[in-house]
């Protein structure tokens, strides 16, 4: 999950930049407090959908101990595409190599930014 949301920063970055043509790593601060709220909330949906359907229930009667516990059945990162096993384990190497890609270059230009307080463009 960490690499998918850095290859959508690595890619989100000059992205905006070539819009604003200012840093985008404070495109944030400049949004509406209506737009804010619509991402935060988006994300802690998504995130609230990935522990209903990977953790069991802490508060379950049936189930002792389950404070943090993953299901049995639930693969961390599984979308739900049911591909050929050979297929998915082929594209699971690729997302892993370009992930860690992403998340070593959205690094870099998160600091680049930081540093310099100049786009990357």
């Amino acid at each position: 999950k960490h690499s998918r949301w850095a290859m959508i920063g690595a890619a989100a970055l000059p992205l905006i930049e070539s819009k604003t043509q200012l840093p985008a790593i404070h495109a944030f601060d400049h949004l509406s407090d209506e737009a804010k709220t619509l991402i935060v909330g988006s994300i802690a949906a998504g995130e609230g959908m990935t522990i209903l359907k990977g953790y069991e229930n802490p508060f379950s009667l049936n189930v002792s101990n389950a404070y943090f516990k993953m299901k049995e059945d639930y693969i961390p990162g599984d979308i739900g595409l049911s591909l050929h096993k050979k297929l998915i384990e082929e594209l699971e190497m690729k997302e892993l190599t370009s992930g860690r890609i992403a998340m070593i270059g959205f690094v870099l230009m998160t600091l680049q930014e930081l540093i310099t307080n100049k786009s990357i463009l």
